[in-house]
C-alpha cells in the first residue's frame, strides 16, 4: 500500500541530475579527444574469441546500442552476429570507424546521456571499459539502459574497478537484478607503451549486468520525461529550480502530479550516484 504523503511532505530538498553541468564536462572532453592528432580510441585487449557473444551473455541477432564506443573493437566483434549501432561522442572516432571499419548497422555522433529515447528499441546496450564516461555521466547512460528489452552490459579488463555501487543503486530505486561475472576471452593486447600486438592469449574480463523488467522500463521513462522538464525550466547556470514551478508544468511531460511526487523520490535516490556540482536542487 502507499504511503499517504501530509500536506507539509514536499517541504524537503529533492536532488536531481545537472545535466547542464555533466554536458559541459563531456564537451571538454570531446574537444580534447578531437583536438589530439593521436588519439584514436584504442583498447589494450582486442577479442578474438568465437563464443565471444556466448561469454558475455548476449545472443545472435540482439539489437545492440554500443556506447561510447571508442576504437570499435570490441564494438566489432559483437556485431558480426547482432543488430549493432555505434556510437560515440567524438566526430572523428565515428567518422572513422563508418568510413574504414563499416562496424554495426549504423554509427552515430551522440553523447551517451541522450540515448536510447524509447522503450524496448534495443535488446542491450553495451560498452567496453566506458572511460571518457567514468564519474557523472555513466550512471546516467546506464539509467537509460533499462528502457532497454533485456538492459545494460560493461565489460572490463579484470584489472579495473566495476560498476557494482550503480547497479547496487539502480536494484534500490527501481528493483531491478543484477550480476557480476568473470569470463576468459580470447584476445590480443596492445601494450600502453608500445604500437604492438602480443599473440593470442586467454584474458579474464568482469561483465557486469543489469537485468531490466517492464515495471523498470515505466518507472525509467517517467523519470526520464521529469529530468528533462527540471532541465528546461531550470535556468541557465542555475542550480535550482521550485518545485511549484515543475508542478505548474506537470502536463508537459504527459504525467499527473501524483507520478511527478513518486518520480522525485526515486530521482533523489538516484542522485546520490552524482557528485554535489552536478546536481540541480528541488526547493519547496
Amino acid at each position: 500500500m502507499k504511503r499517504r504523503m501530509s500536506e507539509n511532505y514536499f517541504k524537503k530538498v529533492f536532488k536531481a541530475p545537472n545535466f547542464e553541468t555533466i554536458l559541459k564536462e563531456d564537451l571538454k572532453k570531446k574537444r580534447i579527444m578531437e583536438g589530439s592528432r593521436t588519439y584514436e580510441g584504442s583498447q589494450n585487449t582486442i577479442p578474438v574469441d568465437g563464443k565471444l557473444l556466448q561469454k558475455i551473455g548476449v545472443s545472435s541477432g540482439d539489437k545492440v546500442y554500443f556506447f561510447a564506443g571508442g576504437g570499435g573493437d570490441w564494438a566489432e566483434a559483437i556485431g558480426k552476429e547482432t543488430k549493432l549501432t555505434f556510437a560515440d561522442l567524438s566526430n572523428r572516432i565515428v567518422s572513422r570507424v563508418g568510413r574504414k571499419r563499416k562496424i554495426g548497422e549504423r554509427q552515430v555522433v551522440i553523447n551517451a546521456l541522450r540515448a536510447p529515447v524509447r522503450e524496448n528499441e534495443f535488446d542491450w546496450s553495451v560498452s567496453f571499459e566506458p572511460v571518457p564516461l567514468a564519474g557523472e555521466a555513466l550512471p546516467i547512460t546506464v539509467l537509460r539502459g533499462l528502457l532497454n528489452r533485456r538492459g545494460v552490459k560493461i565489460i572490463r579488463h579484470s584489472m579495473y574497478s566495476g560498476e557494482s555501487e550503480i547497479a547496487r543503486v539502480l536494484k534500490s530505486v527501481y528493483g531491478v537484478e543484477n550480476e557480476e561475472k568473470i569470463v576468459r576471452v580470447e584476445c590480443v593486447e596492445k601494450p600502453r607503451l608500445r604500437n604492438l600486438f602480443t599473440g593470442r592469449e586467454s584474458k579474464t574480463h568482469v561483465v557486469t549486468t543489469v537485468h531490466t523488467n517492464s515495471e523498470a522500463r515505466s518507472k525509467v521513462l517517467k523519470d526520464l520525461k521529469v529530468m528533462m522538464l527540471i532541465e528546461r525550466l531550470k535556468r541557465r547556470g542555475e542550480k535550482s529550480v521550485s518545485l511549484e514551478k515543475l508542478f505548474e508544468n506537470t502536463s508537459k511531460c504527459g504525467l499527473k502530479n501524483e507520478e511527478v511526487k513518486e518520480s522525485l523520490e526515486r530521482i533523489n535516490k538516484f542522485s546520490t550516484l552524482l557528485s554535489e556540482k552536478h546536481k540541480t536542487v528541488l526547493i519547496d
